[in-house]
């Protein structure tokens, strides 16, 4: 599990230093005033760098919700959101806004109180403020870290664990309610599903190029291992799938973005197209590697595991799939 001290201490040099902290913020409020475009291309190379850094929750999930509150309480978190002194992340219901929740809120404004818990919320571990979405997406309530139990579980994925957060009867600030509260959320999971999606493609990318680097330095029978047949279908399959996720996973953010009429069955496409072809890669990577990919000194097997994470995340690969098929049913339907 990743070291909170040095990744806190690393979050605050990147937002000072780099500026990744505020890409989504609005420049009146210190941030780059960047587009989902620009956080998901980061997104690819913190993946392939196996960065350990509270990105998606506090640089994608948390601005996105909160650019899309009208609170003055929301404006100063972005700002030190995007100054990188506070670390901010999401507690909500999942992929699905539909489903019900026994979390609770009452009162408004700065009298507001939550209880209930709050599963596999993203770098909880590291975070300053919560934002919790309550009811199907129906209410956010800003609370503090320290006014609730977080508790960071060892996951599959060792460089991003994730949370259970508890509240009872915390003392929180509600910033958003009804119409505006929904949008918010809506807008935050579709950000957090294209990041995925993109950090899926950067990461079958890197697997791609170290399986390539390993396979023309490996000596077997006095050649490169990569001159073998075996080998070499191998990595063209993994080529494929790599350049082919990096292309659906841009071509759908891009989309997403500019609002096109084909922005819902991009999106649905890369949720599922663009983990699983990171996690045949990633396989690939480790067997090409032999032996030696199934050890723990090989980062093959992080990439694996941050593989198999990002395929249940958001909603597992059929789900989207299910979704990617009724949009093109419909699409049918209208012809």
């Amino acid at each position: 599990m990743r070291d909170s001290s040095e990744a806190r201490d690393a979050w605050r040099r990147a937002g000072a230093e780099v500026g990744i902290a505020g890409l989504l913020v609005p420049e009146s409020l210190g941030g780059s005033g960047a587009s989902l475009v620009e956080a998901a291309r980061v997104s690819e190379v913190l993946t392939a760098k196996l960065a350990t850094l509270p990105y998606l929750g506090t640089a994608v999930m948390a601005p996105s919700l909160l650019t899309a509150v009208d609170a003055p309480q929301a404006h100063g978190l972005l700002e030190s959101i995007a100054d990188g002194t506070r670390i901010a992340t999401v507690g909500w219901a999942g992929a699905d806004l539909s489903r019900p929740r026994p979390d609770r809120c009452r009162g408004d404004g700065p009298g507001t109180r939550v209880s209930g818990t709050f599963d596999h919320v993203v770098d909880a571990d590291l975070a300053d403020m919560l934002l919790l979405v309550d009811d199907g997406g129906q209410r956010i309530v800003m609370v503090r870290a320290e006014d609730v139990a977080v508790h960071a579980h060892r996951t599959f994925d060792l460089m991003r664990p994730l949370s259970t957060v508890t509240a009872h009867n915390a003392a929180g600030l509600l910033l958003a309610s009804g119409s505006e509260a929904r949008a918010a959320t809506e807008a935050m999971v579709a950000a957090a599903r294209l990041t995925i999606a993109s950090e899926s493609a950067g990461g079958a990318e890197a697997a791609l190029t170290a399986a390539a680097e390993y396979a023309r330095g490996r000596i077997q029978f006095g050649r490169p291992i990569g001159g073998f047949q075996a080998i070499k279908h191998m990595l063209a399959d993994a080529y494929v799938a790599s350049e082919s996720a990096l292309s659906v996973a841009r071509a759908a953010v891009r989309s997403h973005v500019l609002a096109e009429p084909d922005a819902a069955e991009l999106v649905a496409l890369a949720c599922f197209y663009c983990p699983e072809s990171f996690a045949a890669v990633a396989a690939t990577n480790i067997q090409v590697h032999g032996g030696l990919g199934f050890t723990a000194e090989c980062p093959a097997h992080l990439l694996r595991r941050r593989a198999e994470a990002d395929r249940q995340l958001l909603g597992e690969p059929d789900t989207h799939r299910r979704e990617y098929l009724a949009i093109l049913a419909g699409e049918e339907a209208d012809t």
